[in-house]
């Protein structure tokens, strides 16, 4: 939570009876948390940016904890955390080199735009499976001749 944040949710804070001047406290840091994850993101590092995002939901959670009493889920209630973080952090930079191809002011390389499309779309389905929370709930994707065009 931001610093604003705290400060125009006092009362609600204070309702659910957490601690406002430790909140007020805690979000004015972790900051070096949301700059790893974007000096990793610029630098296309998927490894650098899933420790950087690790930091980032511990952070939070525990910020939310001291401030309205509820944290995040904890990582053992999805399917499966490594592959939902590593699922979005290879997501976050596909879609960035689908830009930069489609984007660019040389003319677009097809072939590598449909390649990325398609990993796109798996990363997008990883995560759907991997970032469940739900442990009965079966996924089922399915393809027809139609949709492959």
């Amino acid at each position: 939570m931001a610093r604003g944040e705290v400060i125009i949710g006092k009362k609600i804070i204070q309702q659910r009876g957490g601690n406002f001047n430790k909140c007020l406290a805690a979000s004015q840091t972790g900051f070096n948390n949301y700059v790893s994850f974007f000096r990793n993101y610029m630098a296309m590092n998927r490894k650098g940016m899933g420790k950087a995002f690790n930091r980032i939901y511990d952070y939070e959670s525990s910020t939310l904890m001291t401030c309205v009493k509820m944290a995040y889920p904890q990582r053992k209630a999805y399917t499966n955390w490594n592959y939902c973080v590593a699922s979005g952090m290879d997501l976050m930079v596909n879609d960035r080199l689908f830009q930069a191809e489609y984007m660019g002011k040389k003319k677009s390389n097809w072939k590598k735009l449909g390649t990325l499309i398609a990993k796109i779309t798996m990363d997008k389905l990883i995560g759907a499976s991997a970032c469940q929370r739900n442990a009965h709930y079966n996924l089922r994707f399915t393809v027809t001749k139609k949709q492959l065009g």
